[in-house]
């Protein structure tokens, strides 16, 4: 993760983050969280780095889909007041 850009969380080294930025130029940090063999990134295109993933491990046939579960806990995409997600 560190070849990607990402940064290991001091707080749980589960966690690896970098600075990203949306097309619009919004800036942000993008998440992955692996675990074991879990990997859930948040990211504006989580797609991406998770093809990005597959060409350096292996990777379940299905492992790149949207997750509404990550290691038992239920996941989905907030939308704040504005609109924005």
């Amino acid at each position: 993760m560190n070849d990607l850009g990402y940064s290991r969380c001091q707080a749980d080294y589960d966690v690896w983050y970098r600075a990203a930025a949306k097309p619009d130029g919004f800036e942000y940090y993008e998440y992955c969280l692996i675990f074991v063999d879990d990997i859930l990134c948040v990211s504006h295109n989580p797609t991406q780095i998770m093809k990005t993933l597959a060409k350096i491990y292996e990777l379940k046939d299905d492992a790149i889909i949207i997750r509404d579960r990550y290691l038992g806990g239920n996941v989905d995409k907030y939308e704040l007041p504005d609109g924005t997600q």
